[in-house]
C-alpha cells in the first residue's frame, strides 16, 4: 500500500532514479526523521520506501506534497529526507542513514541531491520543504539520558554514553543543550548558502517541531521510556528548554533567510503527547519500530500536513 501511494505521489528514493523521469517542476522534501516519516512503516513489505532512511509514505511533508500535486498535476514530489540527519551530516555532508545495508556507501548530501535534481529537471525546483535541527541538538541522546539518569538537566552529560552520568569534567545536559542551540544559527546560515541558486528563499518552507510532552489536560507527561522513564518535571524541562528554544531558532532562521515558516506545530500537539493514550499523536515505547518512539504517528503527521499545506501553497505562488 505504501509503495503504491509513493508511486502515485511521485515520491522517489535517493538511489536509482530514472533520468528520463526527472522532468517537470519538483517539490522537494529534505531533512530528518520527522520529514522521512520515521515510526510509520507500511504494514506489509516493503516496509519503507527507502529502508536506509526509514522513509515512509506517512509523513507530514509527503502528505502536503501529495495535496499540492493533486491541485497542480504538472508538479511532482521528491523526498530525500533521512532519519537521523543533521545539517552537517545528511544535508550538507554525506550520511550512512539510520539503517544502512552492509557495505552500503553513504548517501550523498541531500542538498547535492536537490542540485542534481534541479539540473535534470526542465522546470527546476518549485519549493523545498525543510525539517532539520533536532538532531543537531542530539534530541535522541537527550531522551536516552533523561530516561536513564535522575534529574537529568543538572547532571554531567557525555553524548557518547547517554545511558550513564558523565564525568565531572563534562558539561551538564543543560549546558550542552544551550551550547548546541547557540551553534544552530550558524548552521542554518551555511544551509541557506548551500540552497542559494537552487531555489528562491521564499520557496523554502521550514517546519517547526511538535511537542510530545503533554497529556490531554495539559499536564506534563510521565514518559515510559527505558528504565526509569522521563518524569513530569523532566518533560516540562524538555518542552521549555529544548523544544521551545529550537522552534525559536527556526523562527529566527526563517526571518533571517527569507524562508517561509510553518509555525504552531507544538501548540497543535498540546494535549496529544506520548502519555495521551487514545488521543496520542506520538509513538510510544513498544510501537513499531523502536527508533520511532516519540515521533509523530499517522494522526500527528496529518496534523503537521494540515499546517504545511497552506504555507506550501503560498510558496508555490509567491
Amino acid at each position: 500500500m505504501a509503495a503504491a501511494l509513493a508511486l502515485a505521489a511521485g515520491v522517489l528514493a535517493c538511489d536509482g532514479d530514472d533520468p528520463d523521469s526527472n522532468k517537470g517542476t519538483a517539490i522537494v522534501s529534505i531533512g530528518d526523521s520527522v520529514a522521512s516519516g520515521e515510526g510509520n512503516p507500511a504494514p506489509k513489505r516493503p516496509r519503507w520506501i527507502d529502508r536506509r532512511c526509514h522513509r515512509a509514505a506517512i509523513a507530514g511533508q509527503t502528505l502536503a506534497g501529495e495535496a499540492a500535486i493533486r491541485a497542480r498535476p504538472e508538479l511532482r514530489f521528491v523526498s530525500f529526507a533521512c532519519s537521523g540527519a543533521t545539517i552537517e551530516r545528511g544535508l550538507l555532508g554525506p550520511y550512512r542513514g539510520i539503517e544502512p545495508a552492509p557495505f552500503q556507501r553513504p548517501a550523498p548530501p541531500q542538498v547535492d541531491e536537490v542540485a542534481a535534481l534541479s539540473r535534470a529537471n526542465d522546470g527546476g525546483i518549485a519549493a523545498v520543504l525543510l525539517s532539520v535541527g533536532a538532531n543537531d541538538l542530539g534530541f535522541a541522546k537527550i531522551v536516552l539520558f533523561c530516561a536513564s539518569v535522575r534529574r537529568c538537566p543538572a547532571q554531567h552529560f557525555n553524548p557518547r554514553f547517554p545511558f550513564l552520568e558523565g564525568g565531572d569534567k563534562r558539561p551538564t545536559l543543560e549546558e550542552t543543550v544551550r551550547s548546541r542551540l547557540d551553534d544552530l544559527d550558524e548552521r542554518y546560515r551555511r544551509l541557506d548558502a548551500a540552497l542559494e541558486g537552487l531555489v528562491d528563499s521564499e520557496r523554502v518552507v521550514i517546519v517547526e517541531y511538535f511537542d510530545p510532552t503533554t497529556a490531554p489536560d495539559g499536564s506534563d507527561c510521565n514518559m515510559k521510556v527505558l528504565r526509569d522513564g522521563i518524569r513530569p518535571e523532566e518533560s516540562r524541562w524538555a518542552r521549555e528548554n529544548v523544544v521551545a528554544p529550537l522552534n525559536a531558532a527556526i523562527e529566527t532562521a526563517a526571518a533571517e533567510h527569507g524562508w517561509r515558516l510553518v509555525d504552531g506545530v507544538a501548540e497543535r500537539f498540546r494535549g496529544h503527547g506520548v502519555c495521551a493514550m487514545g488521543q496520542r499523536w506520538v509513538r510510544a515505547l513498544g510501537e513499531r519500530p523502536l527508533v520511532g518512539t516519540l515521533h509523530p504517528n499517522e494522526a500527528g503527521h496529518r496534523q503537521i500536513a494540515a499546517l504545511i499545506t497552506p504555507v506550501l501553497a503560498e510558496a508555490l505562488n509567491p
